[in-house]
């Protein structure tokens, strides 16, 4: 393999690490970036929710929490709502709640456990999900909770597209720099070796050859010093 080729071959390859490294710290901190944003306008819209609900617990009005829920449940995002007992038993559910009650369990012991909100993101397999439970106290003591989860599948479809975006980037800025680093190795380093072989090539054959032009000017000019007094 020549050396210039096994010379851009090294450079694309460092170039294109360090490239997706930095591509890849980016996207890191970008998704980092949706996901609090997206909690954050989570948990504002669910501790709104609360101060709605919160007296339809305590006084046990169930068809009227119901409702409340139905009509909120209409939200941007927003997949279910449900109020669960102090043992995770549902006292009131949203239709589309059915079925998330064992992903939510964990969510509901935590927030139970530390008697505050809580929220967290999990991964169903066919989409993320932000989970966020708020404990709620009725008249009789007992605790309840209200629990609300988020579709946050858009974080995976926005990083997704900043990483095309961070890769193309990668690609153009690997393709403009072996561009240029290619000219700059032809010009420095093979054209100028090129001359020196031939300028001796000519020596040892006898052939009167004087130094090749501005290899003097160039890393090169020593070697074809040296090589001149071989005439």
């Amino acid at each position: 393999m020549k050396l210039n080729v096994r010379l851009i071959l090294i450079l694309a390859t460092a170039i294109a690490a360090v490239t997706f490294v930095v591509a890849f710290n980016e996207v890191r901190t970008e998704k980092q970036g949706l996901r609090s944003d997206f909690a954050r306008r989570a948990e504002t819209l669910a501790e709104g929710f609360q101060e709605t609900v919160e007296p339809y617990v305590r006084s046990g009005a169930t068809p009227q929490l119901m409702r409340s829920m139905e009509r909120f449940g209409n939200r941007e995002h927003l997949v279910g709502i449900a109020v669960l007992d102090a043992s995770g038993n549902p006292i009131a559910q949203t239709s589309e709640f059915n079925g998330m009650l064992d992903q939510t369990f964990s969510v509901f012991e935590s927030a139970k456990s530390e008697n505050r909100s809580l929220g967290t993101f999990k991964n169903t397999g066919m989409s993320e999900q932000y989970i966020y439970a708020l404990p709620l106290h009725r008249n009789s003591g007992e605790d309840s909770m209200l629990v609300l989860v988020f579709d946050a599948s858009e974080i995976n479809a926005r990083s997704l597209q900043i990483w095309r975006d961070a890769l193309w980037q990668v690609v153009v800025q690997v393709l403009l720099i072996l561009l240029i680093m290619f000219f700059v190795i032809r010009t420095t380093i093979t054209q100028p070796v090129t001359r020196v072989v031939q300028y001796l090539r000519d020596l040892r054959t006898g052939k009167t050859a004087s130094p090749p032009e501005k290899i003097e000017d160039s890393f090169l000019g020593t070697l074809s010093t040296e090589a001149a007094t071989l005439g």
